[in-house]
Order: structure tokens, then C-alpha cells, then sequence
């Protein structure tokens, strides 16, 4: 570079002198020799050797100085993710893919993460394929697979390493293996051929071996310990092993069936895995502490449809992403009573509803024991009309045959009812009514009669009108004593 230009320098300054231009006068500091490593750089402080000091004249020119440079951006680390259904997650998962991300990401460490696929698992309809992420705003590369195992992998991990050129590979598999009668020593040296057929494709790769976290199962200490001797026994300058501390703090409680992380398991396997990486000199250390996160499906169901059967309700919803089941809590507004049921489906039916009394039904999105997001409420009133019927009249004393008491009953007629809800509460006598919530539902008559049996000395008896929209309150109880 410093010889070009003192060669056009002192072209322009012959030209200037054959040329007769009167008046120019150029001033060149001559040199031939090739510009220092200072000089070429431009930080001396000074002019480089060759450099025109003035130059003057119809013809001179300044020269501009070169422009600064921006260094280069840092190639990213590539993370290659192996695992089974803890890694790759399933539909409404965070995951802890996505924990280990944000943390790399909002450090500034440059990164990408590797592999053979980007999906989730349905727990649901049992399908692959699933991208219903909870935050899918990261990369989504992995190779993991609901139910994979050490000794069974999808890609053998020679063809893995070179498809997809990982500066460090991030492996946790074993527990399916364990949970399947394989020994713990036998999967411990299965992970040892898993870091050979690593190196023999890049004999430089980087290996994370992530302990399981799911350590009261039986088998899953123990190699978690052969992991720790593996890695000091593998562990080269040129191709380091590590250990990811996934177990910390980890407990049952941590996951939503057991096995699988919750949101809060996520972050402790994610903090693991960043410690082992920072070790590796990716990215910073971790917080030690997590911060805790509502567990369960964060996104509330939508009630897409409200029926009126007799005697109750008929309800429809959504299922958000990951609920495997949901929470259906009815409160009566008039005594605040309530009562919970669990369904699978995303509709059900609920009797009981007294005429003129408005119900609320609270439905809350489950995953496995994970009660999830606030509930979704519908208010249904139930239609008026029914009126409520007379106590019941003893048509039939109380007789015994076989141990058993027998009573018949007219019951009142009701204007409008399609049926009548007798309800029975077994006593030692018919001096005090038993408490409301004594009575159990003895059956359905399709007229206003009806006898009962029963092996008490006393049976407490009422009865409630019922049509399409609702039941009737009930009516005052009837003692039947029983000779």
C-alpha cells in the first residue's frame, strides 16, 4: 500500500512540471520503504512514512482517511439439544429450551441452537407435530423425542454431530432407559459410546452431560453419579465434558405428573445447563435462584355453549393448549353452596338446579395436577315457573317385611312438572329433621306417588317438582316411622 502511493504522488508531480503549470509548487516526503504494522494501522499519532505533508496547486488533492472499522460480529456458539420428552416438551410447554434461551439471549451471547426438529408433543391426541408453545419468541431447533431412549435414539449421534456441526452438544437421556429395567451402569456406559460417536465425527465438540432430575426414581442417582465419574474420565482440554447440575432443588413437586417439569422444573433444569455452559465459557453464570411462576395452563377456556336440560345444564368450552383435564365447580348464588367435579372432555352436564335459583359455573384448565389459569365463569339462571310442592302425605303406614320398611306417599301435584325428585334421609326417630344436606336422592316418579324402602326405624322424606328448565325448591319433610 505505501508504494502505490508514493508512485502516484510522484506521477502527479511530474505532470505538474512537464505540463508548464506556473505557480504549483508540491512538496513530497519520498519513501520506498513498505509502511510498519503502527504505520499501516493509522494509530501513530502521526503520518505514516510516504505520506504527502502539502500538497498545492490546480491539480492537488487531499487524501480522505480510510474509514473506520466494525469489528466483526462473534460467530455463534451452535448448541445441539438431545434429549427425550423433558427437552422436547409438549403443547403449552414454556419449556426450559426457551428458559435457556432468554437467558443466553438477554445476556448477549450469541448462539444457535441445532438440530433435526422444532416441535412439541400433544399429551392430548398423542400426536407429534404440535408448535403450540407457550412462548415460542426463541429458536426452536432440537432433537428430542417423547419416549427416546439412550440405546434407541432417532439419529445416531455420529450422523447427528456431523448434519449439524454443534460447537457443544447438550444431552440428557436415561430415565426412559431406567424406567424400562435397563442398568444404571450399563446406561452410564451407553452415554460413554454417545461421547465417542460425538467425537468421531468432531473431534472437537464440547459434551454436556445433564444429570436427571427426576432423582426418586429408582436407578436415576446412581447414574447420576456414573455421569460425574464419565465426565472426569472424558474430559479433555481439546474436548471437554461436563456435568449440568439439573437436580438441585428439583422435587416431585416441580413437575405436573411426576415426570415432567412445570414451569418451575423448567427453571431449574435451564439453570443447570446455563452453569455447565458458562463453565464451557458460553454465556454467563446463572441466577442461583429461581423465581417462582404460577403453575398449570395459563390460558383460561372459552365457553362456547350453554343448554338448559332438565333439571341442569349442559356446558361446552375450549381447551387451551396442554390442559389435560379441567376443574367444573358450581355455586349456588342464593346459599353459596358448591361442588367440584373433574372431567377429561370439554363438555358436561350438571343436574340439580333448583327453578329460579342462579348457578355459576367456574371451569378451570388442568394439567395433570397442575390446577392452571383463572377460571372461566357462566351465570345461568334457571328458568322460573315451578311451584314449590306440599309435604308429602303418608298414603301407607310404615309395614316391615324382610327386614325392610316399606311407606307409600301421595305426593301434591304440581302445575307444569314432568316429574317429581324424592329425596329420603334415614333417622332413629321423628322428633328433629335432619339437616339438609342429610337428604340423598331416592329417585324420579313420573307421577305424584310413591312408596319407599328402607331399614332405619324412621325415614325423613321430601319431595321436589321438576320440568325441562329446573327442580322446584323442595318440600317440607314428612316423617314415616317405622313400627
Amino acid at each position: 500500500m505505501g508504494s502505490k502511493f508514493v508512485v502516484r504522488a510522484v506521477n502527479r508531480w511530474r505532470g505538474a512540471l512537464l505540463g508548464g503549470v506556473v505557480g504549483a509548487v508540491v512538496t513530497v516526503a519520498l519513501t520506498l520503504t513498505s509502511l510498519t504494522a503502527t504505520e499501516a494501522s493509522g494509530d501513530d499519532g502521526g503520518r505514516a512514512s510516504g505520506q504527502v505533508d502539502a500538497v498545492q496547486g490546480p491539480d492537488a488533492t487531499t487524501r480522505t482517511p480510510d474509514a473506520p472499522q466494525t469489528p466483526a460480529a462473534p460467530e455463534p456458539t451452535r448448541i445441539a439439544l438431545l434429549g427425550d420428552s423433558v427437552t422436547q416438551g409438549s403443547a403449552g410447554d414454556v419449556t426450559w429450551r426457551y428458559r435457556l434461551a432468554r437467558h443466553l439471549r438477554d445476556s448477549g451471547t450469541a448462539f444457535d441452537f441445532v438440530g433435526v426438529r422444532d416441535d412439541l408433543y400433544d399429551v392430548v391426541t398423542e400426536e407429534h407435530g404440535s408448535h403450540a408453545y407457550a412462548n415460542a419468541d426463541f429458536d426452536l431447533d432440537h432433537t428430542a423425542r417423547w419416549g427416546m431412549r439412550l440405546d434407541r435414539l432417532d439419529v445416531p449421534v455420529r450422523q447427528l454431530v456431523a448434519q449439524t456441526t454443534p460447537d457443544v452438544l447438550v444431552e440428557m437421556l436415561g430415565i426412559n432407559d431406567l424406567r424400562a429395567g435397563v442398568k444404571p451402569a450399563v446406561s452410564v456406559e451407553t452415554v460413554r459410546t454417545l461421547v465417542a460417536d460425538a467425537r468421531a465425527a468432531s473431534p472437537r465438540v464440547d459434551v454436556v452431560l445433564v444429570e436427571l432430575p427426576q432423582v426418586w426414581v429408582p436407578g436415576v442417582s446412581r447414574f447420576n453419579a456414573g455421569l460425574a465419574t464419565l465426565a472426569t474420565e472424558l474430559s479433555t482440554p481439546a474436548a471437554r465434558v461436563v456435568v449440568a447440575d439439573a437436580t438441585l432443588g428439583f422435587t416431585p413437586e416441580h413437575t405436573w405428573d411426576g415426570l415432567h417439569p412445570d414451569v418451575n422444573g423448567e427453571q431449574i433444569i435451564a439453570r443447570g445447563v446455563a452453569t455447565a455452559l458458562h463453565e464451557l465459557g458460553v454465556g454467563p453464570a446463572p441466577a442461583a435462584k429461581i423465581t417462582p411462576r404460577p403453575v398449570g395452563p395459563r390460558t383460561p377456556v372459552t365457553v362456547t355453549d350453554v343448554t338448559r336440560t332438565p333439571g341442569g345444564v349442559r356446558l361446552t368450552w375450549t381447551r387451551p393448549a396442554g390442559a389435560t383435564a379441567f376443574e367444573v365447580t358450581v355455586r349456588d348464588d342464593l346459599t353459596g353452596a358448591t361442588r367440584t367435579s373433574t372431567v377429561t372432555s370439554t363438555t358436561t352436564s350438571v343436574s340439580g338446579q333448583r327453578s329460579g335459583r342462579t348457578y355459576t359455573y367456574d371451569i378451570r384448565p388442568v394439567r395433570g395436577a397442575d390446577a392452571g389459569a383463572d377460571s372461566t365463569v357462566a351465570t345461568v339462571s334457571a328458568a322460573p315457573g315451578l311451584a314449590t310442592p306440599a309435604q308429602p302425605a303418608t298414603r301407607t303406614s310404615g309395614q316391615r317385611a324382610q327386614g325392610n320398611a316399606y311407606a307409600g306417599l301421595d305426593l301434591a301435584a304440581v302445575p307444569g312438572a314432568s316429574a317429581y325428585v324424592v329425596r329420603t334421609a334415614p333417622s332413629a326417630s321423628c322428633t328433629t329433621p335432619p339437616a339438609p344436606e342429610a337428604y340423598q336422592r331416592y329417585g324420579t316418579f313420573a307421577t305424584p306417588s310413591a312408596n319407599i324402602i328402607g331399614t332405619s326405624a324412621a325415614v325423613w322424606v321430601t319431595v321436589a317438582a321438576q320440568d325441562a328448565t329446573g327442580t322446584s325448591e323442595p318440600s317440607a319433610p314428612v316423617c314415616v316411622a317405622i313400627p
